[in-house]
């Protein structure tokens, strides 16, 4: 099975080529620093003070040199500060000292962009996408409801779903690829970049993703599990104290979608992120439940995405990914809500990420994207039309008129329409606590993060040096 044509004609290098594609690349910089009101957040809103304590708490750490092992504010009901999976423990926390912690949650979310952005270029390269697919791509990648609103409503460890683009690429790499551990390690690596970010939910997300490929491809097994080892080795340090301190917690579950018009309203209807709606008997925000796509993007993962996908004499086996159709079908089943009741229930490790089931369908929707784009590309190869190429100028022009529209209902909390009073009361700060037994473990996992980092890097580069020597041999 293999999808890359290296010969492909769509794959252009002209000037114009890198034009379009920086202009795309600069308006999604303009665009999240007008979303993040160029770094003047209001704190005092949804989950903003929760952030702000957050990066506060870092940046302490930072300037005065001490690890952050206790804060004097619970937050998830812990006063363990690095027990807590969701914080941004990257490496990018180390320019904190150098930004107030609104103008580094923007650049935060502008890095992370632009990582993603990288991934969705590799993807257009792989398989050809033209200037117009890669823009579909690029629209529905970086603007749907899901990012933009969680991100409005102060969940900026959200900054992880930017990794997405690459943990699909290399999926793809890896359904490809017969005899290599390559793409596993890749994979471990983007989850790893996942738990560093306080991603723990898409880390979660795209785990149960990966183990329903391998249940369904039993032969990828040894090299998903690979993936899932190593990149839990590498966050060793995030997942066991995160676990050890909240192994009895019983989290609150929220519905999940119950009727064709919930699921139906999710990708089209456009309601402000304080909005409450009303989904069964549950009464919740809005944003929980908003994966704006609009109806072109709607049109476009229904026709391409799915119904393509049973006409097969339009597609080579290398576009139809049926690999891929079950473990696609169960994420989506899990946000129903008389399925993820159940799961809810299950004794799992970190099934709590679970506990908002609206918010799995996020995984299925973004590999759909990305098929939906690549099959319309092969499409348009097979049967080139004015015609065809004019109707999808025009729906690239109205989706991102649709999305524009759609971050102007969300943008008012990040915006400055509300009051940042409440932020000033928020006194959180370091404090001491005789808890050894936790810092120990800390310091026990930290350790072994560090010698699987070690240990990695070692048979990279003695891989790396010994095709060295067989080139320079040869």
């Amino acid at each position: 099975m293999t999808f890359y044509d290296s010969k492909s004609k769509y794959l252009t290098t002209s000037a114009y080529t890198y034009i379009f594609i920086v202009f795309l690349y600069a308006l999604g910089i303009i665009y999240w620093a007008w979303f993040f009101n160029f770094g003047s957040i209001q704190f005092s809103v949804f989950d903003w003070n929760k952030e702000y304590s957050y990066y506060k708490i870092l940046k302490q750490s930072l300037q005065t040199l001490t690890i952050p092992y206790h804060f004097s504010q619970k937050f998830q009901g812990t006063f363990r500060f690095l027990s807590i999976p969701e914080t941004n423990l990257s490496p990018l926390i180390l320019l904190l000292p150098f930004f107030n912690i609104g103008t580094f949650i923007l650049l935060n979310t502008v890095i992370m962009y632009s990582v993603g952005f990288v991934g969705t270029i590799f993807i257009m390269r792989k398989y050809g996408l033209s200037l117009i697919q890669f823009t579909f791509l690029f629209l529905l990648i970086n603007f749907n409801g899901h990012i933009i609103s969680h991100l409005s409503a102060g969940h900026s460890m959200w900054s992880g779903y930017f990794l997405l683009p690459w943990l699909v690429y290399f999926i793809f790499q890896m359904l490809e690829t017969k005899q290599n551990n390559t793409p596993s390690v890749k994979i471990a690596l983007v989850l790893f970049g996942m738990l560093l970010l306080g991603a723990v939910h898409f880390f979660i997300w795209s785990c149960m993703f990966l183990l329903l490929i391998a249940l369904f491809n039993l032969k990828y097994l040894n090299r998903i599990f690979q993936s899932i080892a190593l990149s839990a080795l590498l966050g060793i340090f995030r997942l066991v104290p995160a676990l050890n301190t909240f192994v009895n917690t019983k989290n609150i579950y929220t519905q999940g979608i119950n009727s064709v018009r919930d699921f139906v309203n999710a990708f089209i209807s456009s309601e402000p992120v304080n909005a409450f709606k009303m989904i069964g008997p549950i009464k919740n925000y809005w944003l929980e439940y908003d994966i704006y796509i609009g109806v072109v993007g709607v049109l476009l993962i229904a026709v391409f995405g799915i119904c393509m996908r049973f006409k097969q004499s339009l597609f080579t086996e290398d576009y139809s990914f049926r690999k891929l159709d079950f473990a696609l079908l169960i994420m989506f089943l899990l946000s129903l809500e008389f399925i993820s009741k159940i799961v809810f229930q299950l004794p799992v490790p970190f099934i709590s990420a679970v506990r908002l089931p609206t918010r799995l369908l996020i995984i299925p929707v973004v590999v759909l994207i990305v098929i939906s784009c690549i099959r319309l590309q092969k499409l348009m190869e097979r049967y080139p039309s004015d015609l065809l190429k004019i109707l999808t100028l025009i729906g690239v022009l109205l989706l991102a008129y649709n999305l524009e529209q759609h971050s102007l209902t969300l943008r008012n909390v990040t915006g400055g329409n509300y009051n940042d009073a409440g932020i000033a009361n928020l006194k959180v700060s370091m404090i001491t606590a005789s808890d050894y037994y936790y810092k120990n473990l800390e310091l026990i996992t930290i350790a072994s993060s560090l010698i699987t980092s070690c240990v990695l890097i070692y048979y990279w580069l003695n891989k790396r040096l010994s095709f060295k020597n067989i080139k320079a041999s040869i």
